[in-house]
C-alpha cells in the first residue's frame, strides 16, 4: 500500500505513468482480491493505468520481472521492488537526466538507476546504516555498481536487446548490470535516493548483512 501510494504521489506526471504490480509466488485468492482492492483504489485516486498480474510459474525473481516487462506498453521500464520508495518528482528526475545525457551526446546511456538510501523512523535503531548507504553511493558513482533495489530503468529496446534479465532466481540484478556495465550504457540519476527497507539490517545487524552480501557476490563470481 506504502509503495503505491508513493509512486503516485511522487510522480509529476500521473498519466504517463503505467503501473504493472506482479504478484508472484504461492498467491492466494485472499492476496489476489487484496492487491486488486489497492489497484481499483489508485485507478480511482490517481490514474487509470494500473494493472494487477499474476506471475504463473515459481522460477524465480529474474522470470518474474520479464513477465511484467511483457505486460508494460512504455518505452521506459523502471523495476520497482515492493519495498522500496521513490523519492519527489522521480518520473521528472528520469527524464531530465535523459535529456542531458541526449544533449551532451551520449547515446550511449539508455539505462539509469537511482542513487541508494534506506527508509528511517523512530523505529529504526540500527547503528551503521549511514556507512551503508554512503560506501554504496559511493560504489554507485566511481564504478556505476547499483543495487536492484535503486529502481533500475532502461530503454525497452535495451531490455529486450540484452534479453532482459537471466532466467534465474538469484543474483538477475547483478547479471544485467554488469552486462550493462560493459558496454558503458548505464548511468545514475542525481538528487534524492530511491530508499529500500531497513528491515535486514535490522534483523540481522550492519555487519552481519554486509558479510553476507559481500560472500555471496564472491561465491557467486
Amino acid at each position: 500500500r506504502d509503495t503505491l501510494k508513493v509512486v503516485f504521489e511522487n510522480c509529476t506526471n500521473k498519466r504517463a505513468v503505467e503501473l504493472i504490480v506482479v504478484l508472484a509466488g504461492r498467491s492466494s485468492s485472499t492476496n489476489v482480491v487484496l492487491w486488486n482492492e489497492l489497484l481499483l483504489l489508485a485507478q480511482h485516486q490517481y490514474c487509470s493505468n494500473a494493472q494487477l498480474v499474476v506471475f504463473p510459474h515459481e522460477s524465480g525473481r529474474g522470470p518474474c520481472l520479464n513477465y511484467g516487462a511483457q505486460h508494460a506498453s512504455g518505452r521506459i521500464l523502471a523495476f520497482l521492488h515492493s519495498d522500496t520508495k521513490l523519492p519527489v518528482q522521480w518520473d521528472s528526475k528520469l527524464v531530465q537526466r535523459m535529456m542531458m545525457m541526449n544533449q551532451q551526446r551520449d547515446p550511449n546511456t539508455v539505462a539509469w538507476a537511482f542513487g541508494f538510501g534506506i527508509q528511517k523512523s523512530a523505529k529504526t535503531q540500527c547503528p551503521g546504516l549511514r556507512a551503508i548507504e554512503t560506501t554504496a553511493n559511493v560504489r554507485c558513482w566511481l564504478w556505476k555498481l547499483p543495487y536492484g533495489d535503486q529502481c533500475l530503468c532502461m530503454h525497452r529496446s535495451c531490455f529486450d536487446y540484452l534479453g532482459g534479465f537471466p532466467h534465474q532466481c538469484f543474483m538477475e540484478d547483478y547479471e544485467l548490470i554488469a552486462l550493462l556495465r560493459r558496454r558503458n550504457l548505464l548511468s545514475m540519476v542525481p538528487g534524492p535516493p530511491a530508499l529500500c527497507s531497513p528491515r535486514r539490517w535490522q534483523q540481522y545487524g550492519v555487519l552481519y548483512v554486509t558479510y553476507t552480501n559481500s560472500r555471496l557476490v564472491h561465491l557467486y563470481s
